[in-house]
């Protein structure tokens, strides 16, 4: 960081080194303690690209950080800036950044030179070794190692100490496409729906619903602001970027109360192996969190699948988020003709019959077989699919009226996807017409849990 007391002045923003404020028309606006860094840096350098080591040597100076974390807080500062954002901040391809907007810097008060401290200074516990070496008179060679040994061992007591002490629950806030065509945001949706998924497979997770965290999209509260709001003791934010049949996707795992970066990762993959990069992310989060997970638990090693199954999948995930449902199973239909084994086509398939029929745009008796068939077809070539198991329930709900069967099925859904809050929002109302009410209540609490303004709006 700049240690002068400058403010930095460009378009209708104001950023205030010494008072670690970012302003737009004297309004702050949230920035991360790291974002906010990364900014001051690129400003005091206005003009000039910045080498991505040397952000990550003036950012982060005490901590191994990958590349991931400056895409990710790059990221942070775009959305901060809003609409001018594109303006201010240029990427240099496997260089670094620049920023190019025009900036004023103020000095606001004389610098005082900070109090440099001597090599030779030591922390008073290494001071006590030295002492105490020397008396002995100890050959230098074991000096020197025991000076190592303890300044090691006082390391690694001060990060055991200072390092937050961390939960179980986490919210995923929704992926970021690095692109301006809107096709890829669907894609980065898609991956951020996955993430989700393969979160809410680890029981001794409580993950936050998309429901509830799609309302801090675009919004200008800080990390430590939502976490409280959600109750959650991480957050998840990350990056997508697709180019041709390339993606590179970043994650980083911040400790929300604290605003503390604890994990990151960047994977580059094909688009065939995309989608198992979730996998990766999801138990590099376990394990940060310190969850070890059982053999069980881990999901086998998916199949390549074709960037051509790939796209089609993408055009009915885009078509069932805008609701078009006919359109989203013609393309999950092509997508299942590619590849037969493509698990997930199947299961959104499922959901698209299900809305075709809810919504009385199919007959039931076409509808309800087609979603009990596709339903069928991913649970056999995924049994872990909680998903598949959850549409089977509801058609066994809704169209067979085979009330044990269709509580078998949401069990068994929620035993692989415990922080699934709209199945057991469901199986909480099948609960309660079947004179279960205390049940209900239970399922209801858990389910308002992870989904507090979904279920609390719909209750």
């Amino acid at each position: 960081m700049p240690a002068s007391a400058v403010q930095y002045v460009f378009g209708a923003f104001r950023l205030d080194v010494s008072e670690r404020l970012l302003l737009r028309d004297s309004e702050p606006v949230p920035l991360t303690s790291k974002a906010f860094e990364l900014l001051a840096v690129l400003l005091e350098h206005s003009g000039h690209l910045v080498d991505k080591q040397e952000l990550l040597r003036r950012v982060w100076p005490d901590a191994f950080v990958e590349e991931a974390v400056l895409s990710v807080n790059i990221a942070a500062i775009r959305r901060a800036l809003g609409d001018d954002a594109h303006q201010y901040i240029e990427t240099v391809p496997k260089r670094g950044y620049r920023f190019v907007g025009d900036v004023q810097a103020v000095e606001t008060a004389e610098t005082q030179p900070a109090r440099s401290v001597a090599p030779t200074e030591a922390p008073p516990a290494v001071a006590r070794v030295i002492a105490a070496n020397r008396k002995k008179r100890l050959p230098w060679i074991v000096l020197t190692a025991t000076l190592v040994v303890g300044a090691l061992s006082l390391q690694v007591g001060w990060q055991a100490l200072t390092r937050p002490r961390i939960g179980n629950s986490v919210a995923v806030l929704p992926l970021k496409s690095l692109s301006d065509n809107p096709e890829q945001q669907h894609f980065a949706d898609a991956m951020t729906d996955l993430l989700l998924t393969n979160l809410g497979r680890i029981p001794q997770l409580r993950v936050v619903s998309l429901q509830s965290v799609m309302q801090y999209q675009g919004t200008h509260k800080t990390l430590p602001q939502i976490a409280r709001e959600l109750k959650v003791d991480c957050i998840v934010e990350g990056t997508v970027h697709r180019e041709g049949d390339r993606v590179r996707i970043t994650a980083q795992l911040i400790h929300g109360p604290t605003d503390r970066h604890l994990w990151a990762g960047s994977y580059e993959r094909d688009l065939s192996g995309a989608f198992a990069v979730q996998d990766d992310v999801a138990e590099s989060i376990a394990r940060e969190i310190g969850i070890k997970l059982a053999p069980a638990q881990r999901r086998r090693e998916a199949p390549p699948v074709s960037a051509a199954a790939h796209e089609a999948f993408l055009r009915g995930m885009s078509f069932l988020d805008e609701g078009a449902d006919a359109k989203a199973i013609e393309e999950f239909r092509k997508t299942v003709a590619i590849d037969p084994n493509y698990a997930l086509a199947y299961t959104k398939m499922a959901s698209a019959y299900f809305g075709r029929a809810f919504f009385g745009f199919m007959p039931p008796n076409e509808a309800f077989p087609a979603m009990k068939e596709a339903a069928l077809h991913a649970i056999e070539k995924d049994g872990g699919d909680a998903e598949a198991h959850a549409w089977l329930a509801n058609e066994k709900l809704h169209y067979e009226w085979d009330w044990p069967g269709a509580e078998r099925e949401f069990r068994r859904s929620l035993e692989l996807n415990p922080s699934d809050s709209e199945v057991r929002h469901i199986y909480a109302h099948y609960l309660l017409t079947v004179g279960r009410w205390q049940e209900s209540l239970a399922q209801m609490d858990r389910a308002f849990e992870t989904d507090p303004v979904g279920i609390g709006a719909a209750t």
